[in-house]
């Protein structure tokens, strides 16, 4: 029931492939080795593990913790409902669905493993029962405890969230105000005091309207006493369990009924006003005839509606208890079998987990894992670095109750993350330093003997991941959205949205990343527990030519300019001024003497050759949101300075 805690399956649910489910399982047992154990389980697939003491019976024994999952489609704060979820049907082309929250829930609570041999579901090992959920004996732990859970009413009957619920409650008033307004509208009445009452006209065609309208209230306030009905009946049935919930239910199940007469005399009294226009229209007027003969047919149709409502609503069986519910009902109980792996996979006595999580930690930060492979601890895995500091980062985790807070605070405060990144100096800088009177950098006097780092003597440098690339070239020019939540972006439509990286789609088809992304080695949808770090030619041209860095970089010149225009009333921008400035914004330090007479000749320069030039496009905002260039060489000038600072060593890095 904690929705929050829930988004920690998703892994679950991303792995779901509609056209085998056989590959489902192999993936979900392929990723929680990785991910949790730090072993390659997917190699006992077929045989027994070649290194690790992971046999063939081992795998098919982790599978069977999954084995009853299904998935369903709950609804989502904010969102319309999705409806149910589209299980795989052959021949039937799914629906692509943006909305709603999709998890794993125990569909199948009997569903057994069977084993099968070389990897083939077809070849099914004869004479071998069902395989029961267990783990390999080689890695130790408590024995596996299975115990149904009960699980709380908002899991198994989602119907019962309060948000659902005021969400239906909402969408009813507002019916119930926007019919008021249009009655009141046509019957030259204060929408306070509506009240499905006739109004005396002489106008047929206007008594018609006024008629269709009070119906059409009556209906809206007939299904806001439906609703109500149906929440209170669900509250008795689902969520209290008191006795009262059969005469609730009967209740609930008349107001729908009720509800369902009155929409169908509003659509009803509205095919008359239509047939009372057709009529009315002169009698050479064009298609008059065809618009009568559709009119009576439709009110013909919603005659037999009201009549089929009112039957309804007074057969024998109108005083049952079966009313429309919220939302679908799934089992009231889970099988225990996830929470029974997750209690053994975290717990004291299991050697992999923590270590397993704190490699991953540290590798956030250092960019350098401890262990190089970080889904294999295996005997064929890289081994560890510092493994002294490896275990004792794990019980240190482990004994604060896996707070990863606390870890992460542990590392940023320590001496190791606060060591400078800098290397061997070089001789402009050796030769500041001394001119200056400067002592030389400790970290200066370690290169020599560990320039591979591996004693951890200095911070690595290493290159911003792809989204923050793109998300850091954003907040410099001040273009980020950094509102929270919200659908999936998509690569193509979306492409211009200033919304941080992470809500754009990620697949491993075609399309599944942006082109910007790509040059700067995006995640991998299939297995992504480590980034690859490459350096190519591309990416300089990305830096440099694409359209999000030249739209961002002409759009903070010109926002520099004009602050620092503010500050110099009725002069010229100094270059120099607006160098740093620009240095402060995009690397938050003051430029160096040199870099400043660099920064200083490169704008005169610039400025000279776009001035000599053609003459330049007019500022403007092109069909896709993008700024068009300046007229002014100056301000040309400074945004291809933008640009180059984008592409600045100390932008792109982390220090």
């Amino acid at each position: 029931g904690d929705g929050e805690a829930a988004v920690a399956t998703g892994y679950l649910a991303r792995n779901w492939y509609a056209l085998n489910p056989n590959q489902w399982m192999r993936d979900i047992v392929e990723h929680t080795g990785k991910a949790f154990l730090g072993l390659t389980f997917n190699c006992a697939h077929c045989h027994d593990h070649k290194y690790d003491p992971i046999s063939h019976e081992d795998y098919f024994r982790l599978r069977a913790f999954f084995e009853p999952l299904g998935l369903r489609q709950d609804r989502w704060p904010g969102e319309p409902d999705a409806g149910p979820f589209q299980k795989y049907e052959y021949s039937v082309l799914r629906k692509i669905v943006m909305i709603g929250s999709v998890s794993v829930f125990d569909e199948r609570p009997d569903a057994e493993t069977i084993m099968y041999l070389g990897g083939d579901e077809r070849s099914p090992i004869e004479g071998r029962g069902p395989v029961a959920p267990g783990v390999p004996a080689a890695l130790g732990g408590p024995p596996i405890d299975v115990r149904p859970v009960e699980l709380p009413p908002d899991a198994w009957y989602p119907g019962a969230k309060a948000f659902i619920r005021q969400a239906e409650i909402a969408q009813r008033e507002q019916a119930v105000r926007a019919a008021e307004a249009a009655l009141a509208a046509l019957s030259d009445l204060d929408a306070s005091s509506v009240r499905v009452a006739s109004v005396e006209t002489s106008d047929p065609i206007r008594q018609k309207a006024i008629a269709a309208a009070a119906a059409k209230l009556d209906a809206a306030r007939s299904e806001m006493r439906s609703i109500e009905a149906r929440i209170a009946a669900d509250d008795a049935r689902h969520v209290r369990q008191s006795d009262d919930a059969p005469a609730l239910a009967a209740e609930a199940h008349r107001a729908e009924r009720e509800s369902a007469l009155a929409a169908a005399r509003a659509q009803l009294a509205q095919a008359e006003h239509a047939l009372a226009e057709a009529e009315a229209r002169p009698p050479d007027a064009d298609k008059r005839a065809e618009a009568i003969q559709a009119a009576a047919a439709q009110v013909a149709a919603t005659r037999e509606a009201v009549t089929k409502a009112e039957q309804a609503l007074d057969s024998p069986g109108s005083s049952g208890d079966d009313y429309t519910p919220l939302s679908p009902t799934y089992p009231r109980q889970s099988t225990g079998l996830r929470r029974a792996l997750a209690e053994w996979i975290t717990c004291r006595e299991n050697p992999l987990t923590a270590r397993v999580a704190v490699n991953h930690i540290w590798s956030r930060h250092f960019a350098r894992p401890l262990v190089a492979t970080v889904a294999d601890f295996g005997r064929n895995g890289a081994p560890p670095t510092h493994p002294e500091l490896l275990d004792w980062l794990a019980v240190e985790l482990m004994d604060h109750g896996w707070e990863m807070k606390h870890l992460h605070r542990l590392i940023v405060t320590s001496t190791t993350y606060c060591q400078s990144s800098k290397g061997r100096e070089s001789r402009v800088e050796s030769r500041e330093r001394e001119s200056s009177g400067a002592s030389r950098s400790p970290n200066g006097l370690v290169v020599s003997t560990d320039r591979d780092n591996g004693l951890l003597s200095r911070y690595d440098s290493w290159r911003m991941q792809a989204e923050v690339v793109r998300d850091a070239v954003l907040h410099a020019a001040g273009q980020l959205d950094t509102r929270f939540g919200g659908p999936p972006l998509d690569n193509v439509t979306d492409a211009a949205s200033r919304r941080r990286a992470l809500y754009f789609s990620v697949f491993p088809e075609a399309g599944g990343s942006q082109p910007f992304l790509q040059m700067f080695d995006p995640p991998d949808p299939c297995d992504c527990y480590r980034r690859s770090e490459t350096v190519v030619p591309q990416q300089a041209l990305a830096m440099t030519n694409s359209p999000l860095v030249l739209n961002q970089s002409r759009l903070l010149a010109r926002r520099l300019t004009g602050q620092i225009q503010q500050e110099h009333t009725g002069q010229t921008v100094p270059d120099d001024v607006f160098a740093v400035a620009a240095f402060e914004q995009i690397l938050t330090r003051r430029p160096t003497a040199r870099e400043l007479s660099a920064c200083r000749e490169f704008l005169a320069k610039q400025a000279a050759l776009l001035g000599g030039g053609a003459a330049a496009t007019a500022t403007g905002t092109t069909p896709d949101g993008a700024i068009g260039p300046a007229a002014d060489a100056s301000l040309r000038a400074r945004e291809s300075l933008i640009r180059a600072l984008f592409s600045h060593n100390d932008f792109l890095m982390v220090r």
